[in-house]
């Protein structure tokens, strides 16, 4: 028996080692001379500054741009060797979809598994981004190539793709690919027709088909289409109304909504003017002008009492970190509740000049309280301990400064849970506190960033650094 345990540690280790070896090790954007390039953890340069953009790494490769003039850019897809994937000849567009501008056709590279499809669709939809496993394409049908796209000779027709190999999974039957809700998501594809004979008299919109990733259409009860694509393993679906039943729902929308399983399993029937997708283990409803929220399972959780503010989180983004927070415009209040529904803590959101927010730090129990005066907008962070609110400081934090950064390197900075310090700073000066609200890296820097694999990117007197949980410099910018 021990022989045997000793020798499934030892193979436990190596699996282990081996997993800790396949992932691409952790590369960082750096600035030298006003040209971008890469570093490792320990602040060696790894790919020479060579390009006007470059973003972080992901799945082992980066996208990175060279300005052309005119605020035109070419963009590359590079390894972490600093060697391009793509044909020179190719333009990028989005989501590691590129063009050929010769034949007009698209292609796409996968980053999971190295596979790069040379261009062969007239269009490639990279709704999902570089973590989809399918891609929707397009492709003419009609014999006559002269016609002009979208004509009755020449029609443009949507399947979908299997991204690791370029296997076509759905064929090219569908002709409503141009909805943003079209895509693929949790091993299932959403593709979508147009139904001419819909009005807004009636009801509005494609007809969708939602299919499993071996291209299996999903049966739904007779009159229920689905109407998004899963998330967190639920989907929206939609019902159309009768006449007599449009008088009930005074959307004007002229169909209902409800909450389903990607298998076609019933869990809330369609009965709500809108079901917006699930979002850490919620989903907001719209029903009579107000917002609810219910749990995957279909409990109602917060009753459809609340207006939310525009400028406001968006209703599927309002849970983050296991808590929700809403603006309600009818009581003026920003409020904070549990996942079992119980208000925990509200605040006078606007009145007498002052506007207050609610806002996640990286950590999971924590939350900035923002108060916004025609002079100025302050910070107090605030923690939750056995569901109950506590103010950790005063309102005397400003919250970051990173906006001077160039879009390219910004990387996790609002709500992905961690334990890492959190920036802050006063007096338009920035460094990093904890959870107890103790100043641990000092405020002494013109802009920073949140940690990201244990390094922060700031800036002070107009150049780059890392700094590491100690503060301590591991590259800087010459």
């Amino acid at each position: 028996m021990r022989n045997f345990l000793a020798v499934l540690l030892a193979l436990l280790a190596a699996l282990s080692a081996a997993a800790e070896d396949a992932a691409p090790e952790t590369l960082y954007p750096i600035r030298e001379n006003g040209l971008w390039g890469y570093m490792n953890r320990a602040g060696d340069v790894v790919i020479e500054p060579q390009w006007d953009q470059a973003e972080p790494f992901e799945q082992g490769y980066a996208a990175v741009s060279i300005s052309t003039g005119d605020h035109e850019e070419r963009v590359f897809i590079i390894d972490q060797e600093g060697r391009s994937i793509l044909d020179p000849d190719w333009e990028y567009l989005s989501g590691d979809v590129f063009i050929d501008p010769e034949t007009e056709l698209c292609g796409y590279f996968d980053r999971k598994s190295g596979f790069l499809q040379e261009p062969a669709y007239e269009d490639l939809l990279p709704y999902g981004g570089t973590y989809d496993e399918f891609l929707i394409a397009a492709r003419y049908s009609g014999t006559d190539e002269e016609a002009e796209p979208y004509s009755d000779e020449s029609l443009l027709k949507y399947g979908a793709v299997r991204k690791s190999d370029g296997k076509i999974i759905i064929p090219f039957e569908y002709t409503g690919g141009d909805y943003d809700d079209v895509g693929s998501s949790e091993g299932y594809i959403l593709l979508a027709n147009e139904i001419h004979g819909r009005t807004s008299d009636t009801a509005y919109g494609p007809e969708y088909h939602l299919f499993d990733q071996y291209g299996n259409e999903i049966s739904f009860p007779d009159g229920i289409e689905p109407y998004s694509l899963p998330h967190e393993g639920v989907l929206t679906i939609k019902r159309d109304l009768d006449e007599n039943e449009k008088e009930l729902h005074p959307s004007g929308w002229g169909q209902v909504f409800g909450l389903a399983k990607p298998d076609g399993t019933i869990i809330v029937e369609p009965c709500y003017d809108y079901v917006f997708q699930a979002n850490d283990g919620m989903v907001c409803f719209y029903q009579d002008h107000q917002n609810g929220w219910m749990d995957l399972s279909g409990v109602v959780k917060v009753p459809p009492i609340y207006h939310l503010w525009t400028d406001g989180p968006l209703p599927q983004d309002s849970y983050a970190n296991g808590y929700l927070v809403i603006s309600d415009t009818d009581t003026q209040r920003c409020i904070l509740f549990g996942r079992d529904g119980r208000e925990l803590y509200s605040v006078p959101g606007k009145g007498n000049g002052i506007t207050r927010n609610i806002s996640w730090v990286m950590s999971n129990q924590c939350f900035w309280l923002g108060i916004t005066t025609n002079e100025e907008k302050r910070y107090q962070l605030m923690i939750i301990e056995d569901g109950c609110v506590i103010p950790v400081t005063g309102p005397d934090f400003e919250k970051t400064g990173y906006s001077c950064f160039p879009d390219s390197v910004f990387w996790n900075n609002e709500t992905e849970l961690s334990d890492e310090p959190i920036p802050a700073g006063i007096g338009q000066k920035y460094g990093f506190i904890d959870a107890d609200g103790t100043v641990v890296i000092p405020f002494e820097y013109d802009a920073v960033m949140n940690y990201y694999h244990g390094l922060a990117l700031v800036e002070k007197d107009g150049k780059l650094r890392y700094i590491d949980h100690n503060g301590a410099v591991v590259w800087q910018e010459e």
